[in-house]
């Protein structure tokens, strides 16, 4: 079955609807600057909050030493890495145990040599569109020309269209944040709906 990811997670009110709708993974934010972003004594107390589920650390151009202090820190089993990092740092992170997710932007031509290079040392790749969290979708075509079956899909996802979206793809997984929140506050009841919508195709032909 797909597995889906909420990314973005800040408050109790996410930690609430993540622990109704049981996402596979929960996302925290440790970009500095960003919306969502949340700092280390908040992400170890939403991780504590979140004990059953996966949770994963998202990091943007974070040099090595900062990440395995964030992950000590918090308690992560997961990261997910933004930006120009080499393989060798998905490598690094997957030889302490960790899940790695390596994020993709499908855009330009750059992209299949990025596969080719981060493939082999991720768990996951990880497909979004140009600008990450924005809700901008990635186009359809360019998902039907990628090998989505140990990938997660981004960008523009909401309850209404995850659904038509792995029906046509099969991706291994699919990751939200704007398309759960109404007014830039998460939503547990498109939370519910959301991760309902992604898996009801597997459901149907179960």
């Amino acid at each position: 079955m797909v597995k889906v990811k909420i990314c973005g997670v800040r408050d109790r009110t996410g930690v609430d609807a993540c622990l109704a709708a049981r996402p596979d993974l929960v996302g925290l934010n440790f970009v500095p600057g960003r919306a969502r972003a949340v700092d280390l004594a908040t992400g170890a107390r939403l991780a504590r909050d979140l004990e059953g589920l996966l949770v994963v650390g998202v990091f943007l151009d974070a040099p090595i030493d900062e990440i395995l202090r964030t992950v000590d820190a918090v308690g992560l089993v997961a990261v997910q890495l933004h930006g120009a990092a080499p393989p060798a740092q998905s490598a690094l992170l997957r030889a302490r145990g960790l899940t790695v997710l390596r994020a993709l932007r499908v855009t330009g031509a750059s992209l299949e040599a990025e596969v080719e290079a981060h493939r082999p040392v991720a768990d996951y790749l990880l497909f979004d569109a140009p600008s990450p969290g924005s809700g901008v979708r990635v186009a359809e075509g360019a998902l039907d020309r990628l090998d989505l079956s140990r990938a997660f899909v981004a960008g523009g996802l909401t309850p209404d269209n995850v659904g038509a979206m792995v029906r046509r793809h099969h991706p291994a997984g699919v990751d939200v944040a704007s398309g759960v929140e109404i007014d830039g506050r998460m939503s547990p009841a498109r939370v519910a709906a959301f991760c309902a919508a992604a898996r009801a195709p597997q459901q149907v032909h179960s």
